[in-house]
């Protein structure tokens, strides 16, 4: 059997319509690092790092509108990203502004067998971001 040929995930590419507030949620919110923000052709870029996974975050091109986040368009749903303590965590992200996804109002355990308490913030698109305690 040979070996796979992907290594890792390197990084997921983010494109939003509120690029200051994407970037201040995943930043300040969630305390990603920041490593590079820049212009990039027609659009505002920045480099985050969530441990050893980069987001790169667009915003729109400059003269254009992007249509509203849904659930029912293909592609990722969400984003999910672990903590060591899912309450503290949730405490500290609250009292920088985030906010429960409406779909999900609270911390909850999904049924499905050894799977630990998780729960949704809204993101500033409308997306869903999946913050999941430990196991």
């Amino acid at each position: 059997m040979s070996e796979p040929l992907i290594c890792a995930l390197h990084h997921v590419a983010i494109q939003t319509g509120h690029f200051e507030e994407s970037l201040a949620f995943y930043v300040e919110v969630l305390g990603l690092r920041l490593l590079e923000r820049r212009q990039f052709k027609r659009r505002q870029l920045a480099w985050l790092q969530a441990g050893s996974t980069k987001i790169e975050l667009f915003s729109n091109r400059e003269g254009e509108a992007l249509a509203l986040w849904s659930d029912f368009y293909c592609g990722p749903v969400h984003l999910a990203f672990e903590v060591a303590n899912l309450d503290d965590f949730l405490a500290l992200a609250q009292k920088r502004g985030a906010r429960f996804h409406p779909s999900h109002p609270e911390p909850f355990v999904p049924p499905v067998p050894n799977e630990p308490r998780i729960a949704f913030l809204l993101g500033p698109d409308g997306e869903e971001v999946e913050i999941r305690g430990p196991v």
